[in-house]
């Protein structure tokens, strides 16, 4: 079974209304109702929302204002995924459409049964809120979030060009210039989901959202970044930036590339620096650096990606992240190779398990891991670590090449090039050394840990590991984990979840 996003649009266009604000910027028609007193109303709210959520005391490394304020010329910048916003209908967590439908094994109606429900996360609920207009207040405070880890903008999923998924761009686009316009946001079509969409149509489409002050502009310039570009050959994407240029919109092309390669092979004449997706696979990630730098040198990559994980029960494949191995690797591969910007993929799409969001299984381990990466990506060096702390990742089962669940559904495969691992993960900050120890099933692992940060780990047994931080004789800081490993299930769950010491664990899956 291969199933693209194409194939199940459909029903994320009708899964649940959305705000339908109705033209350009909250100056004027966008989000027509909203004082100046709402919006100045929705910005306290998110901005206090997160400052509770995240106080200063939850980093075990130095992230002040001071260090976290950009410096120099590198950005971080997030995809973001139109179709999983914090809520689909301001319900309470226990009786809302990712509970009910996007869940469950038999939600929407049986449509993926077989594969045990689209998703196997999802954001941590906010709300529900008594005021009106709370879809603008939930993406004020996926803004304010993305911007505490150190996220300078989204890269935007054009998914669409008309109905529900259009217009909650439309909406976040109009919410950032009224709380955040710093907070800048790049337009990325994605040819995936519009292969016959014409460039006419497109530059209506792009020539409308460029009235946002929020969109990402170079040299006055509308930075155009589609998705899986090699999808369109030199000359659309040429009709594209006339096209719009005939609207008044002066736009440069950052193609964002699959397979740059391929296009480079059958379009050598198209040379212009490029974007590349992700490698979701720890051993295809490294041997694509170690072969990449001649060819970098003819076309820079000004913007790299970053993926955490990677798992897509609606085509029952998965990729080996090993814990937050690919996650920090791919950071310190950008690090390393002064890559300008990278792209994290993503903050919250749950259908391939790749969000860095607050979500309820990997709680924030992605989240604060992303804004200790991101201080080092651009300050230089790695913040500081001022206070002992753990976190922790593991899968929920334990999954065997040739495993397959108790029930009727399809059996998840790994596929890349990581072999499938199933191990405990211990990621340690340390203010000194010490030693680090996993228990699980009745036996303890340890290793030896260096002051800043260590990965320990264990191989995966049934049971509840826990982790203890140990110096001089003495127990530091003890934690067990909030997931139980099983070994036997009904429905497959491949994706890492996790926690740590330094958050309060959010119940729900």
């Amino acid at each position: 079974m291969a199933l693209d996003r194409r194939h199940f649009l459909g029903f994320l266009l009708a899964a649940a209304d959305c705000a339908r604000p109705s033209a350009a910027t909250p100056t004027d028609a966008w989000c027509a109702g909203l004082s100046q007193s709402d919006w100045s109303h929705i910005k306290q709210t998110a901005e206090a929302f997160v400052r509770a959520e995240s106080p200063s005391n939850v980093w075990p490394f130095e992230a002040s204002d001071r260090v976290r304020s950009k410096t120099g010329s590198r950005n971080v910048w997030v995809h973001y995924f139109p179709p999983f916003p914090l809520s689909l209908d301001n319900r309470p967590q226990d009786a809302d459409v990712y509970k009910l439908e996007l869940m469950p094994r038999m939600g929407q109606k049986g449509r993926y049964s077989s594969v045990g429900g689209l998703l196997r996360d999802r954001p941590i609920p906010v709300g529900p809120w008594s005021i009106p207009h709370w879809q603008e207040l939930n993406y004020a405070i996926e803004i304010f979030r993305a911007r505490t880890c150190g996220v300078d903008g989204f890269g935007v999923d054009v998914l669409a060009l008309s109905g529900p998924l259009w217009e909650r761009i439309r909406t976040l686009l109009a919410v950032t210039d009224a709380v955040a316009p710093e907070f800048r946001l790049i337009l990325e079509p994605d040819m995936n989901a519009m292969r016959g969409a014409k460039a006419e149509e497109l530059a209506d489409a792009l020539h409308e959202l460029a009235a946002s002050v929020s969109v990402y502009r170079l040299d006055n310039r509308v930075v155009v970044a589609p998705y899986n570009a090699e999808l369109r050959p030199p000359d659309f994407w040429a009709e594209l930036l006339t096209a719009l240029k005939r609207r008044d919109t002066e736009a440069v092309l950052l193609p964002i590339f699959l397979n740059e390669r391929l296009y480079e092979r059958d379009h050598p004449e198209f040379a212009m620096p490029y974007a590349n997706w992700t490698h979701p696979d720890l051993n295809s990630l490294v041997q694509s650096y170690s072969a990449k730098h001649g060819y970098d040198r003819r076309r820079p990559i000004i913007m790299d990606g970053i993926s955490a994980q990677h798992s897509a029960p609606k085509s029952a494949s998965f990729r080996e992240a090993a814990n937050t191995t690919l996650f920090r690797t791919g950071w310190q591969w950008a690090i390393q190779e002064n890559v300008p910007n990278v792209q994290l993929v993503s903050w919250n799409d749950y259908t391939e398990g790749t969000q860095i969001a607050p979500s309820l299984g990997t709680q924030f381990v992605f989240y604060d891991l992303c804004l200790y990466h991101s201080l080092w990506f651009k300050v230089g060096s790695p913040p500081s670590v001022v206070r002992d702390a753990l976190y922790y990742s593991h899968r929920m089962q334990i999954i065997l090449p040739d495993s397959r669940p108790t029930s009727d559904e399809t059996a998840m495969h790994v596929i890349g090039k990581t072999p499938l691992k199933n191990e405990i993960e211990m990621l340690a900050f340390l203010t000194a050394p010490a030693t680090l120890q996993i228990e699980i099933a009745g036996r303890t692992y340890e290793q030896q840990g260096v002051p800043g940060i260590t990965s320990c780990r264990a191989p995966a047994a049934p049971g509840r590991p826990l982790f203890r931080i140990v110096r001089a004789g003495r127990i530091i800081l003890e934690k067990a984990s909030d997931w139980t490993i099983v070994a036997e299930f009904n429905s497959e769950n491949p994706e890492y979840v996790g926690g740590s010491s330094t958050r309060q664990f959010v119940r729900g899956l």
